[in-house]
């Protein structure tokens, strides 16, 4: 059996897939926090369940966020708006 095997986060994942040479999954926490705090919204992991992702708007901390488009800024963006401070994020 042929597998692949990658190093995400000082992890060895094997995958029968080939994966793509980098993911947000290779994010570390830490760079993850520093986007958050410069207020950009951190990206969720490939492997969260899209239906339990709570976008956290980098502006008020507020969870109550709205999906505006799926096509945010790029193609691989998002557009979501907080409906608290009406702040646009992707």
């Amino acid at each position: 059996m042929n597998a692949y095997v990658f190093i995400i986060n000082s992890h060895f994942i094997r995958s029968k897939k080939k994966l793509p040479a980098w993911t947000t999954d290779c994010m570390s926490e830490t760079g993850k926090r520093k986007l958050k705090e410069y207020g950009i919204a951190p990206p969720h992991s490939l492997s969260d369940d899209p239906s339990d992702r709570a976008i956290e708007c980098p502006q008020c901390f507020s969870p109550n966020t709205k999906l505006i488009s799926e096509f945010g800024s790029t193609a691989c963006k998002a557009l979501y708006q907080c409906q608290d401070c009406k702040e646009p994020l992707d």
